[in-house]
């Protein structure tokens, strides 16, 4: 009986393609932010140039990328974890081979 790690790969690459998924929607959910609050403030002009309006839009685009910056970090953390139990799965197959 072998004491490799077990490490499915596959399932591993696609939680990193969905978090990079995830991220490409944020990018994109930012820039039609960014448009929406451009034209709120071209179409109310003098409404919405008000402190209430700025400071929520700007607490929005904050919020959004935190959570940007999370799922790109995630997604590194799996690839990083992913290639670690790898190079593990594969000395312990080694030493396991030795014996």
């Amino acid at each position: 009986m072998s004491d490799a790690v077990k490490c499915d790969t596959e399932l591993m690459d696609e939680i990193s393609w969905k978090l990079l998924v995830c991220y490409n929607k944020l990018n994109s959910a930012i820039a039609e932010f960014n448009s929406f609050t451009s034209d709120f403030g071209d179409r109310y002009e003098g409404q919405a140039e008000n402190e209430i309006f700025s400071e929520t839009t700007q607490t929005i685009k904050n919020h959004l990328e935190v959570l940007k910056l999370c799922y790109k970090n995630l997604n590194k953390y799996v690839i990083n974890t992913r290639n670690e139990l790898v190079s593990l799965d594969s000395q312990a197959a080694k030493a396991t081979e030795k014996l």
